[in-house]
């Protein structure tokens, strides 16, 4: 190649360098302009031990989609294709591969269920869309909220925290929130419901359901890690 020839494109890949460049700049550009329309995102101000302040956000935001991994196991799709009371999702690239789920599986044969860790999205049959998501310390939670988790009155208004009602003690007078306490202390370990952490609270809709009339967005969008108190930036 003479020294015309390498000139000549040399300049070329300089000019689609400089035209790459001016793209990218512009994206950039764009991006920012995208992203400082955003509303603001509830985030949690944490003090560390020099005196610097952190932002932690949620990984999770409204618009976003989740779903519940649960124990499953993977069988040829026609073995439970007849089957009544057998709830299977197939494979989108395998129509041959279906997955069935341990909650609720009443026959006889046993699986090596897989660990709810190992699921994978195609198989998954409870998907929900992220509301709304806001911040609170951990004993802000009211009745309400408590038995969304999971807690259940057993007999009329009476209700055993579980570490009383695994001893055999008898049921007497506790709120939803009491049961919910016993119920964070037993996975999280003693004392985890005094520290009284923050909290991330997700609002969810499962998918194709009109979203219905969501707790009150009033609460300030921010908290301080040391103390109790909510905090605005």
């Amino acid at each position: 190649m003479n020294y015309e020839a390498w000139r000549a494109t040399f300049q070329s890949s300089e000019q689609a360098a400089q035209a790459a460049f001016q793209d990218a700049q512009r994206n950039h550009e764009m991006l920012l302009n995208t992203l400082t329309r955003r509303q603001p995102r509830p985030y949690l101000k944490a003090t560390c031990a020099e005196g610097t302040t952190h932002r932690i956000y949620s990984r999770v935001q409204p618009g976003d989609r989740i779903y519940v991994k649960e124990a499953h196991a993977f069988v040829p799709e026609p073995a439970y294709r007849r089957s009544k009371g057998i709830i299977q999702t197939i494979n989108p690239d395998d129509d041959y591969e279906a997955c069935v789920y341990r909650e609720n599986f009443d026959r006889a044969r046993s699986f090596p269920w897989r660990p709810s860790i190992f699921m994978p999205r195609w198989a998954a049959r409870l998907v929900f869309d992220v509301v709304s998501v806001r911040l609170e310390r951990l004993q802000d939670i009211c009745d309400q909220d408590s038995k969304a988790e999971g807690c259940q009155a057993l007999e009329g208004c009476k209700w055993h925290t579980f570490e009383e009602a695994e001893a055999g003690i008898s049921m007497h007078e506790h709120t939803a929130k009491d049961a919910f306490s016993a119920l964070w202390e037993s996975i999280n370990g003693p004392e985890s419901w005094q520290s009284n952490p923050p909290v991330w609270i997700y609002d969810l809709q499962p998918v194709g359901i009109k979203p219905a009339t969501m707790p009150s967005q009033g609460a300030p969008t921010t908290c301080t890690l040391p103390g109790g108190d909510h905090a605005s930036d």
